[in-house]
């Protein structure tokens, strides 16, 4: 029995741990021809994270995130998107886009957090926060073009969105 009671606190124990480096370092899926996942430890051995501090049309306040350039991401990928779409697709399934020459230098960051952690979403009923991945625009104004997606999981080349 006490052998028993040892391997489950094991496994519940490197389980969460597992669970916990999960969510420290989330996977994003880049579809661009082929399919291909990378990470946060992954994308910061080739590029620098950033802190962007920028007012939040969501919160109504400035708001400070960290991430990755999408124009850096796509670089350090070898990703040309040329005319096709850039495609973010969320958790819950939702997919909003923008044509690639919206991309600009420096104009999206690709957030995976906030110096604190995330801070949940106003307005919504059960707590939601915008991780694992969070598109944020570096002016508040690119909001109304796009508005930011969150719980994004995949960014997605496509022409035929």
């Amino acid at each position: 029995m006490r052998r028993a009671v040892i391997v489950l606190a094991g496994v519940l124990f490197f389980g969460a741990g597992a669970w916990v480096r999960a969510v420290e370092d989330p996977a994003l899926q880049i579809v661009a021809g082929s399919t291909r996942t990378v990470s946060r430890s992954e994308l910061e051995k080739t590029i620098a994270p950033v802190e962007l501090t920028v007012y939040s049309p969501v919160y109504q306040h400035p708001m400070t995130y960290r991430g990755f350039w999408l124009d850096q991401i796509l670089q350090t990928l070898h990703i040309h998107a040329g005319e096709q779409d850039i495609v973010f697709e969320c958790a819950d399934g939702y997919g909003t886009s923008m044509p690639s020459g919206d991309i600009g230098k420096e104009k999206w960051l690709v957030a995976y957090g906030e110096p604190q952690g995330w801070t949940p979403l106003p307005e919504r009923h059960a707590r939601t926060t915008p991780g694992p991945w969070y598109v944020v625009g570096r002016e508040p104004s690119s909001y109304k073009d796009l508005p930011w997606p969150y719980q994004v999981v995949a960014i997605k080349i496509r022409g035929d969105w």
